[in-house]
Parts: structure tokens; sequence; C-alpha cells
């Protein structure tokens, strides 16, 4: 028995480590080849599909499509732009904060990749070393998921509780637990990330690029000039809705060398190294302007900015009116509970809904076409979300329902002693799976079963963002890329990188505070 629990599990992780490789969709059709070797060789009956986690994820992610074709993400960029230039000296602080803060509303990392030229330009040209924020802020994006109400990963966590019977842990309790863990977990980071590296002056790799023309040296504007550049490409856009020119879009090939990565969301993209000046808005999957003519800025700031399509604002007011209703609903479940009946709607079951109806009256109130929703950078990453979760997470549930006599007594003094180290597992998954919702969907069942408290299950829920450790995913490699200044890099031991020590910081404060507020709360 305990041979062929242990070759069951060397199939598992050889599916596991095929589907690393090549990541995306890889992810879930691996899995679902380990599951038929389980099945075929072993004789494991499989267990049902994580059919509610993917329902849940495909209709978050509907309603974040249709605001994403209708420019309604574009219009949640600009404020973030706006915040982030309108605090220079404080970059550090505000760059990690507003991309926690959108990432949070968005449900998405990918608002972070058009911000990231926005964050460099902003430290360079103050005379800060954009390692410090464009590190942080990277890591902040990606903490955010494991606290919105409308990320892959938080439904993976409600779809779970519901499904094991569990109905008194949900939303409220994971937002409870995780928004003032992870800020806290951000907030530190970014207060360490002050003190990250050398300032440029006392940088000699730094001056000797300045000294050989590599680097430009930052000048920064006036605050008369920001405004009068300001109100100029306001102007530009306005002149190009009232023309109708729509802007085209394009991938970003403007760069000396490009690789396919993992990008936030579980989307595999190419990113390109930009050769000289980078616009705000090049980065993966980014829109990229149609330059009117006679218009020949050249500054680095906002580069050829599109305007916003007609009816952005409107379909991120709807979004976030959806968002609104579904931590409602959580909160209250009287608000869910209908005439006659005994018990509230369960949560997956309104979030569906919500959402759902969310996406169709975006469609109604801003016209946006159909046939551009399924074109969405934010449409693909949910899809590879629930394509991963399909055959990962059926994997892992099928091998702990089979061997749950063995393993659970095994292994559940230990987890009762110290349920923390069970974050450890987590951490180390996600950094395999580039997935915070394939590792909570794939690893959570086993906390479940080895009787960690769902509170404690909660507060370890951040440790799935490990991504950051191996430097290769999406967002790492943009900002890498981004930052011309070159101090935002891969060292030479590899593991000692720009966002190790951000990431190792806000993952771990976030957990400690959890596990502290779930003691204390519950």
């Amino acid at each position: 028995m305990t041979i062929s629990i242990f070759l069951q599990f060397v199939v598992v992780l050889a599916a596991i480590w095929m589907g690393a490789r090549y990541s995306g969709v890889g992810l879930g059709l691996w899995g679902a080849v380990g599951l038929l070797v389980l099945v075929v060789a072993f004789g494991i009956n499989p267990t049902s599909p994580p059919i509610d986690v993917m329902l849940i994820i495909l209709a978050v992610i509907m309603a974040a499509s249709v605001m994403d074709a209708a420019g309604g993400i574009d219009f949640l960029v600009r404020i973030a732009e706006r915040i982030i230039r309108a605090n220079p000296k404080y970059v550090t602080i505000v760059a990690p904060l507003t991309t926690w803060s959108f990432t949070f509303v968005a449900g998405t990392g990918h608002i972070v990749y058009p911000l990231l030229p926005v964050i460099y330009e902003t430290a360079h040209q103050s005379g800060i070393r954009p390692e410090r924020p464009m590190a942080v802020a990277t890591i902040a994006s990606q903490q955010a998921i494991t606290a919105s109400p409308v990320a892959a990963a938080t439904a993976a966590m409600i779809g779970l509780f519901a499904e094991k019977g569990m109905t008194q842990w949900g939303l409220p309790e994971i937002l409870m637990v995780c928004v003032p863990a992870t800020l806290t977990g951000v907030i530190v980071a970014a207060i360490v990330s002050m003190f990250v590296g050398k300032d440029l002056e006392d940088d000699p790799e730094y001056q000797a690029a300045i000294a050989s023309g590599k680097i430009k040296a930052p000048t920064a504007l006036s605050a008369a000039e920001f405004s009068a550049m300001e109100a100029k490409e306001e102007a530009a856009g306005q002149a190009l809705q009232s023309a109708d020119l729509d802007p085209r879009t394009r991938s970003a090939k403007v760069g000396r060398a490009s690789a396919a990565v993992p990008v936030a969301g579980d989307e595999v993209a190419v990113i390109e190294a930009p050769s000289a000046r980078i616009g705000s808005r090049q980065a993966a999957n980014v829109r990229y302007p149609t330059i009117p003519p006679g218009d020949t800025r050249t500054g680095p700031q906002r580069e050829g900015q599109p305007p916003l399509k007609p009816h952005a604002k409107l379909s991120a007011y709807v979004f976030l009116v959806g968002v609104a209703l579904v931590v409602l609903f959580g909160f209250f479940p009287a608000m869910r509970t209908l005439p006659g009946a005994k018990s509230a709607l369960q949560m997956p079951i309104v979030i569906e809904i919500v959402m759902l109806a969310v996406a169709a009256i975006m469609l109604l109130a801003t016209k946006v076409s159909v046939d551009e929703v399924p074109k969405t950078a934010t449409l693909r990453a949910g899809v590879v979300a629930v394509i991963g979760i399909f055959g990962l997470a059926w994997l892992g549930d099928s091998f702990i329902a089979a061997n749950k006599d063995v393993i659970v007594p095994a292994i559940g003094h230990w987890a009762e002693a110290a349920p923390w180290t069970f974050a450890f597992g987590l951490f180390f998954a996600s950094v395999l799976l580039y997935s915070q919702a394939a590792t909570t969907r794939a690893l959570m069942p086993l906390g479940i079963a080895l009787g960690i408290p769902p509170q404690f299950l909660i507060a370890m829920f951040p440790s799935v963002n490990g991504y950051f450790f191996i430097p290769t995913y999406g967002s790492l490699i943009a900002a890498i890329n981004f930052d011309l200044s070159g101090t935002t890099k891969i060292g030479k031991y590899v593991l000692n990188h720009s966002f190790m020590i951000p990431g190792v910081i806000a993952t771990s404060v976030a957990v400690i505070t959890g596990l502290f507020l779930a003691k204390i709360m519950f």
C-alpha cells in the first residue's frame, strides 16, 4: 500500500512538473494526463471535477472581460497613473498601494503592466532608485489577488468551502482576514524597499552608465510643464474621439529580446525588452495608439496615449457596482434569502448570477461588440485558469480522496501541532504552478482533510503568491525590461533578484498578520 501511494505521488509530481514546463493551459492538460495514469495504472476512482469553482471564475472573468473590451480597465489605469505621478517623492509607497488597490478592484494583475513604465519614469525623474518602487509594486499587484472579491483565486476558495459544506466560511471571512493582512504585508515591504540598494548618486554602475551615455540623466518636469503636457494629451484624445478614430491594437515588438513567460492571471505572453525609450503603454498585450498626423511629441511622459473608448467610464462603474453587490450579499445573508426559504442562497450561485448579469448590462449599456470580448487578455487569462483548475485540481482531489485514510493519520499530528507550516507547502507549490487559483484548488483540500481550522487556511491563503521566488514570471520580466536604469535585475545567483526581498516580506507578513487576525476574530 505504501509503495503504491508513493508511486501515485510520483505520478502527481511528474504531471505538475510537465505542466509547469508548458505553463498556461499545459497545467490542466498534464493534470488530466496524470489523472489518466492514476485511473488506468492504479485503479483510482476519480472524484467529480470542481465545477462550481470553474463556473464562478468564468462568470467573474466574463464581467471583467466585457469591461476590458469596453475600455474600463484602461480608464482604471489612467486613474492609477495620475495617482502615481502626483506623488513622485513617495513613489515607493504610493506605487505598490496603487497597484494593490486597482488589482483588488479589477480582480486581475494585468493592470500592473501599463503602470510599470509610469512607475519607472516617475522614480527616475525624481532621482529615486527605480528598483525600489518597481519591484514592490509588482509584488503588491499579486498580493491583492488573494484579497480581491472578484479574483479567480478567491473564487476557488469560496467554491471549495461551498463544495465541502462549510457554508459558514466564505467571502466575508476571506475579506476580513486577507484585506488587512495583504495590505499590511505590502506596506511593510514598501517601507523596507525604501532602503534597498544604493541611492542612484552612490551607485557606481548607474553612474558609469550615465557617463557612457547608455542612460539619460533624469530631468524632472516642472508642475507647469506636466500640466501643459496633460492638457495637450487630453485635447488630442478628444480630437481623436470626435473624429471616430479607434486605436488599433498590435503586439509589442520594439525590443532587442523577447521571452515567452507566464504573466499575471495565468496567461502566457511574449514580453519584449525595449531598446530605447518606453512609452507608458508598452507591455505585453497592451493596446498601442494610432498617433494623429502632425503629433511629433517625443518626451517620455505618456507617449502617444490613446483616447479612452466612449463608454470606458460607464463600464468601470457598472463593474464596480457588481463587485459591491457581491460583497454586500456576502456580508448580509438576509439579502440572498428568498421568501419562504429556510436558508440563504449559496455564495457561488449569487456570484455567478450577479457577475453574468453585470456583463450583460455592460454589453447593453456600452454597445461593445461581443466579438471583441473573446479577444481580451482578461478572458484568455480566465480560460487558462479554468483549464488549469479543471485538470490539476481534479488530479489532486482524486489522489487525496483515494489515499485519505493513509495520508491524514500520517501527517495529521504534525498539522495539528503546527498548522502554520502548511503555508510553506502552499508557497512552494505556487512557485511551480504560477497560478494562485490552481494552487488554492489543488492544495487547500488537503488542508481541510488534515483538519486545519478554516480560519487558519484563510490566513495562509496569501502564501499562494510564491510566483516571484524564481524570476521567470511575466510581470517580473516586464519590470526588469522597463527599468532602463538597470537597477531592477536578476542577480548573479538567480535567486538574489530584485523581487526576493519585497516578495518574501510581503508574503510572510501577510500570513503572520492573517494568522493573528484569524485567532482574535474567530
